[in-house]
């Protein structure tokens, strides 16, 4: 596919203006509706209702209390995240510690299901640069660099 010809710099600023537009889709849907309890985390989106046994990703999750607060058991181990940021090496306990586009655009197929207007959106946004929304887990600068690999790809192809 045929993009434009842009400096990396304009890239980049088209980068940020997705990602802030990305965030702000995020934050008024809230799909995930990510909730604490006590140290611990789960995407309360697959969460009905009350606090009961549940099922993600297919896997039987007991939900525990005990006096420290919430904690979740997946087949006999102990979680205490269960969110689908969980194995992100960028994941603080305030959240996420860098700006991610790929993240902003992923919703797991339960989510994607109930939210059909958010990922029309999110959809527009993905194919807006090519291949660089990078992934999940990546900073933007990873992003970049994808992308001018991806770019540099397409520029030989048509030599």
């Amino acid at each position: 596919m045929r993009y434009r010809e842009r400096t990396m710099e304009e890239w980049s600023r088209l980068y940020d203006r997705l990602y802030d537009y990305a965030d702000k889709l995020i934050k008024k849907y809230d799909p995930c509706r990510i909730r604490k309890f006590g140290k611990n985390a789960v995407c309360a989106a697959r969460l009905p209702g009350a606090i009961r046994n549940i099922a993600i990703e297919h896997q039987k999750v007991e939900v525990k209390r005990n006096k420290k607060g919430y904690y979740f058991i997946v087949h006999g181990e102990l979680k205490e995240n269960l969110t689908c940021c969980r194995e992100c090496k960028y994941l603080s306990k305030n959240g996420c510690t860098i700006q991610c586009l790929g993240c902003k655009l992923y919703l797991c197929t339960y989510v994607n299901v109930q939210y059909r207007k958010l990922t029309k959106k999110l959809d527009r946004i993905r194919y807006a640069i090519p291949g660089a929304w990078g992934g999940c887990f990546c900073t933007k600068n990873e992003a970049m660099t994808r992308l001018k690999s991806s770019l540099e790809y397409e520029r030989r192809g048509e030599q």
